[in-house]
């Protein structure tokens, strides 16, 4: 028996991450202006952009932009002589987290005053497996495997004092807007968890010397389930009349209001290939090969409705790839020094 272990870290730490200015949508291709362009609103609310010159690389931004990230791992292999056959475990663990800040108006404007979305991620995973050992007339390999996935995000929208006056129309009511949008924070968490099971076998016979028929199929039976929260606050709305209110929450709804719910799929699909080989002469391969694959279905856990008249389905359909294919090959031969 013989055991391989490998543990490995790494961190990365950056206290810049503000977008360098390159150009921004003026007109129309007809040239009339494109209404509340990038250089509209900076003239609107007195502030003077930056250079659009990226060799300049100049950014001016009030918050604090920076990022975290780290990541770390284990894996153990085992692997037993049985003689005629190799017995092998590998046991892995994973993680990986990424913690972002951003200037949501890459601005010195108090407008978006923090967008980010932040992970975590986790993932273990255990195959067993034997192979065959030597030569023989049917080698083989035949195994199970189990990965566990988990993630854990966060996303932050959180608006400055004079957001309503950089991210709406100058037609909108400032008092409506000032309620609506200053100082609104919307804060969403979203979790998918995968669990995966397998079986799989492949033999490879050979046929005759020169002549091999490989065939293989695994079975998958995966599950995936999830959930979004998200809630929002903001200033008091009472202030104003009952049509401003309603004007307020119709902003509001277009930047994040609460919303929760749940989602789950859960299929076992059959994947399987076979493949018929011929060694005609060196170098020249021709073979044959049929192959039948799935992508398992997802979720799409977003900031989406999953209710009324414009509901969406957060489950993502699976997909199935059958191919055949033939092929004859006959290597090009290599110019120059063949010892290169």
């Amino acid at each position: 028996m013989t055991l391989r272990l490998i543990g490995d870290w790494g961190g990365q730490h950056s206290f810049t991450a503000g977008s360098i200015l390159l150009g921004a949508i003026r007109t129309y291709d007809n040239g009339t202006n494109f209404a509340n362009n990038y250089y509209d609103r900076a003239a609107r609310l007195g502030y003077t952009p930056v250079p659009a010159d990226p060799k300049l690389r100049t950014t001016d931004v009030d918050a604090n932009p920076r990022y975290a990230m780290n990541q770390h791992g284990l894996n153990l292999t085992a692997d037993l002589d049985l003689g005629a056959a190799t017995l092998t475990s590998v046991t892995a663990y994973r993680a990986w987290n990424w913690y972002p800040h951003n200037d949501g108006d890459s601005t010195s404007i108090d407008a978006g005053a923090e967008f980010h979305q932040s992970n975590e991620q986790k993932q273990v995973s255990q195959e067993l497996r034997i192979a065959s050992n030597g030569d023989r007339p049917v080698d083989y390999v035949a195994g199970l495997y189990y990965p566990y996935q988990s993630i854990r995000a966060e996303a932050v929208n959180r608006y400055g004092s004079r957001a309503a006056e950089w991210f709406l129309p100058p037609t909108t009511n400032a008092a409506v807007g000032a309620a609506a949008l200053n100082d609104y924070n919307v804060v969403s968490q979203s979790r998918p968890v995968t669990d995966s099971y397998a079986a799989f076998a492949q033999t490879t016979w050979h046929v005759v010397p020169g002549v091999d028929l490989t065939t293989g199929l695994r079975y998958t039976y995966e599950t995936k389930t999830g959930y979004f929260d998200q809630g929002a606050t903001g200033r008091s709305l009472a202030g104003l009349t009952a049509a401003q209110q309603v004007a307020a929450q119709t902003i509001r709804s277009r930047y994040g209001i609460a919303n929760r719910y749940e989602a789950e799929t859960s299929e076992g699909r059959l994947s399987g290939q076979a493949t018929l080989s011929w060694k005609v002469a060196e170098p020249v391969l021709d073979y044959v090969t049929y192959a039948r694959g799935n992508k398992f279905g997802g979720l799409n856990l977003a900031n989406i409705t999953t209710t009324g008249q414009f509901a969406a389905n957060p489950v993502i359909a699976p997909e199935t790839l059958s191919l055949g294919h033939q092929h004859h090959h006959e290597p090009q031969p290599l110019f120059g020094d063949p010892g290169l």
